[in-house]
């Protein structure tokens, strides 16, 4: 059996949590974030409703994931000097684009993050 620990900490200051990100205080059992977005970097700021990038248009977005399907068994022994774990101070930017931010306990993760990237470059005309 899974000998359990306190998690003791005097101050968090997180600046942002965004796209299907987690912060999670506290044992979670289980979590699935999902993320999908697509990117779009152009010269100008105008868009076109008619020329709008969807997600049927990339099969990225359409694929399954390939999880693996059993865990490998590992033998391990573990012994903990303190029934607790502490820590005065936690500083974090960000938690973005699937990800978790856990303090506590966590039995099963399965996150999917799928971005698309899309560059449209300006064509130069000659003078």
């Amino acid at each position: 059996m899974k000998t359990k620990r306190t998690v003791h900490i005097q101050s968090i200051d997180v600046n942002s949590v965004t796209f299907s990100s987690i912060l999670s205080i506290g044992d979670t059992k289980k979590a699935h974030p999902t993320s999908r977005a697509i990117a779009v970097q152009q010269p100008s700021a105008v868009f076109n409703a008619h020329k709008e990038v969807t997600y049927a248009d990339y099969p990225i977005f359409s694929r399954k994931p390939k999880w693996i399907q059993q865990s490998p068994s590992v033998q391990k022994n573990t012994f903990h000097h303190q029934p607790y774990i502490r820590t005065k101070n936690i500083f974090t930017i960000a938690v973005n684009g699937s990800s978790i931010f856990q303090l506590g306990s966590l039995q099963e993760v399965k996150a999917d993050s799928r971005t698309k990237h899309i560059r449209k470059i300006r064509k130069h005309q000659n003078p």
